[in-house]
């Protein structure tokens, strides 16, 4: 993350099972801005070694000490 900037970066994933990514949504216009130095995976890539049981959304927050925090987001519950 650059130096210089004032506030974390935030972004919402979406993974599938299989670890395939469906979505990146920067959750803020300068995280929109700064996306593609994130070093985040891109949509339709898959990353290896993860295994989850259904569908699943992460919050993930590029804090302003370098370090990265990674939020499970609530899942809907079926009916």
């Amino acid at each position: 993350m650059p130096a210089q900037l004032a506030e974390s970066l935030s972004y919402q994933v979406t993974l599938t099972a299989d670890g395939t990514v469906i979505t990146v949504q920067p959750l803020t216009s300068l995280a929109r801005d700064y996306q593609a130095q994130t070093g985040l995976p891109l949509v339709n890539q898959m990353i290896s070694g993860l295994s989850l049981r259904q569908r699943t959304t992460v919050e993930v927050v590029y804090l302003l000490d370098g370090s990265v925090r990674v939020v499970p987001q609530p899942q809907p519950q079926a009916p």
